[in-house]
């Protein structure tokens, strides 16, 4: 390529084509198990820790903290090793410590944690139900294209990985 020629810029199907074929944000999905919890919770209350007091603020916060931690170390670890956390982008190295010791999806465990903490918080139950399904939408939309993808790039160091470390906890 000569100095005059300009550098192709990538469509999203060639920068997809790179790492893994994952096509909706995963912290959409839990967004919007939120705005569903919300609304249920308007149309169809239920509140499971009813006279929870302040234990159910300590669970609530706690679930919360943690989640935001085990994201917050995620992308850190991202920026320490010059790695973009968006799945759809490519990977040049495996990520397995930190948080990656526990679990192999820390930032979805993360939004999972938070989705069904603010539930305790507020006293609405259709987060924990909406929170899972939110977590098992993201392992069929980005989880198991994820996986797939290391699996293609890394071989036998990955599946080595998948073996000593659980998926979510």
């Amino acid at each position: 390529m000569s100095q005059d020629e300009e550098k192709p810029i990538e469509t999203p199907d060639e920068e997809q084509a790179q790492g893994a074929a994952v096509r909706v944000p995963p912290p959409l999905v839990f967004a919007g198990a939120v705005v569903v919890a919300l609304i249920l919770g308007w149309i169809w209350p239920r509140d499971p820790w009813a006279g929870g007091g302040a234990l159910r603020w300590i669970i609530g916060s706690m679930s919360i903290a943690g989640g935001a931690g085990l994201i917050v170390t995620a992308l850190d670890l991202f920026r320490r090793t010059g790695q973009d956390p968006k799945p759809w982008r490519p990977s040049p190295q495996m990520l397995t410590e930190g948080p990656y010791k526990i679990t192999r999806n820390p930032m979805y465990l993360g939004l999972a944690m938070i989705t069904v903490g603010i539930g305790y918080v507020v006293g609405n139950g259709w987060f924990a139900v909406t929170g899972v399904l939110a977590a098992f939408v993201v392992q069929k939309l980005a989880i198991e294209h994820e996986e797939a993808y290391l699996e293609r790039e890394f071989g036998d160091e990955y599946r080595a990985y998948k073996r000593s470390v659980r998926r979510w906890f």
